[in-house]
């Protein structure tokens, strides 16, 4: 099989592979569709520079490990009984990078909280738990880069409709469908390449095979460690 829309020569495991990937991309599709196209595609962009940002933060050499401590053990959901310590790590953002930065990086904190609420009500305590503190978001950020980029690119023209996207409701609106159909969709990507690449050094089937990640920081195929 040299390429996944080779049907006439494909597995019953590819082609089930193939029509999964196919039914994702069209749940992603008309989720997307009752949005007004420049007011989500702004409002993402915007949401993926504060994202960039805050992942960022970790690589800063503050000359501090108090406050790294601080800002990385941040808990999302407590902020508000912890107002001292949220409004130190505002005032040390805010004297490295200015107030614009600091301000995104406030409105990505806000989003969190409400986004792992939801997440942990309808029972995703997994994603959930991604949004703990900032050190984790961080993680959990990292580790969706690339959907969040190939969504950036998908809602020019997948979105067709006239829902306003604001920009605090950002995540609220597409982190759920990167979850329930973008991670699914790239795992089905995955499973077809390591059949295809079986299939292409003669290698027997194995149900149990995957791609191995090299990097954990989730940069693959971006960059892959010599070791």
């Amino acid at each position: 099989m040299d390429r996944p829309g080779n049907i006439l020569t494909a597995s019953a495991a590819e082609v089930a592979l193939v029509g999964r990937i196919a039914l994702q991309e069209q749940q992603i599709a008309d989720a997307l569709a009752p949005h007004e196209p420049l007011s989500a595609t702004y409002a993402w962009f915007d949401t993926l520079r504060a994202i960039e940002e805050c992942i960022n933060l970790i690589t800063v050499d503050w000359n501090d490990e108090d406050f790294e401590q601080v800002l990385i053990s941040l808990p999302l959901a407590q902020l508000q009984q912890t107002p001292g310590r949220l409004a130190f790590v505002r005032q040390r953002v805010k004297a490295r990078f200015g107030e614009k930065l600091c301000n995104r990086f406030i409105n990505l904190l806000i989003q969190g909280i409400s986004i792992a609420i939801a997440f942990s009500s309808h029972g995703f305590t997994d994603v959930a738990a991604g949004f703990h503190t900032v050190g984790t978001m961080m993680g959990y950020f990292q580790s969706r880069r690339r959907h969040f980029v190939g969504l950036l690119h998908m809602l020019p023209n997948a979105c067709r409709g006239r829902q306003v996207v604001a920009p605090l409701d950002t995540l609220n609106i597409f982190l759920p469908i990167i979850e329930l159909s973008a991670v699914q969709m790239m795992g089905a990507q995955n499973a077809l390449i390591v059949k295809l690449a079986r299939a292409k050094l003669g290698l027997p089937e194995c149900e149990s095979s995957e791609i191995a990640m090299l990097d954990n920081l989730f940069l693959e195929s971006e960059r892959a460690r010599i070791s």
